[in-house]
């Protein structure tokens, strides 16, 4: 599926080591999503879960990010949709 129209927030760090962000497409409005810092180690390119590699990795693999982003798509309830590695 291509994430053609999806645009991605910058990211923030949470207290346990998660990468939030919200991405936005024509047709969804905006949606919550997740990546746990150990997902960003083994799926993207952080070498470790220090706030700075984790932020790194994000805008490094921001393709592969929107590519399972618009695969997954926003959840229908509202809620924060985390991805896993099953998402890369």
């Amino acid at each position: 599926m291509s994430a053609s129209g999806l645009h991605l927030t910058g990211a923030t760090v949470s207290a346990d080591s998660s990468l939030r962000f919200c991405a936005y497409k024509f047709g969804w409005g905006y949606g919550a999503f997740t990546i746990p810092g150990a997902i960003a180690c083994s799926q993207l390119s952080a070498v470790d879960a220090t706030p700075q590699q984790l932020l790194l990795a994000f805008e490094l693999d921001k393709a592969r990010i929107s590519l399972a982003v618009a695969r997954h798509g926003p959840a229908m309830s509202g809620e924060r949709t985390n991805l896993d590695s099953s998402d890369f």
